[in-house]
């Protein structure tokens, strides 16, 4: 299903930093399935690729991506695939009949179905099809997000973005 590549770059610094990429199988556009995402992996050092300090603090005071939010039609048949992509199987039980899976820098990738014809994944299904389709960012000091508020999608782009409340 998958495939894994290496590459990297030559920082501003001179140094070397060099990255995995997850793949599906094929990277053709349009995409047969949108919803299998393609991830890249850090391996150098996160010093050696990001400014530290004041370079590093967002105003919004978030510290990284904690979840994305994938819509898709068959939650059954998506796991599988994401499964054979990330190579691990979902995170646990949920709540809900979304599955998430855990990534090893703490980030989670859920899958959720439309429960409604005017939900938010129905929504994008309609739009654009299966793909990503929010976004929750965590706290600067990179604990998760108990509670969130959305951007307003109007300074967004229409991107639906959910940062730490307070």
């Amino acid at each position: 299903m998958g495939a894994r590549g290496s590459g990297g770059s030559v920082s501003s610094a001179g140094a070397r930093v060099y990255c995995g990429m997850y793949a599906p199988a094929r990277l053709a556009w349009p995409q047969p399935d949108r919803a299998l995402p393609f991830l890249i992996e850090d391996v150098t050092p996160r010093d050696w690729r990001v400014p530290g300090g004041a370079a590093a603090q967002h105003a919004l005071h978030v510290g990284g991506i904690q979840r994305i939010a994938t819509a898709v039609r068959d939650v059954a048949a998506a796991t599988a695939r994401f499964a054979a992509l990330l190579g691990t199987p979902p995170a646990g039980e949920t709540a809900t009949p979304d599955v998430e899976f855990a990534l090893a820098g703490g980030q989670h990738i859920a899958l959720v179905s439309p429960r409604a014809a005017d939900d938010e994944a129905a929504a994008q299904i309609a739009r654009h099809g299966e793909g990503p389709f929010a976004l929750t960012l965590r706290a600067a000091d990179g604990a998760p997000a108990r509670q969130t508020v959305p951007l307003d999608v109007a300074r967004t782009h229409g991107a639906r973005i959910h940062v730490p409340a307070g």
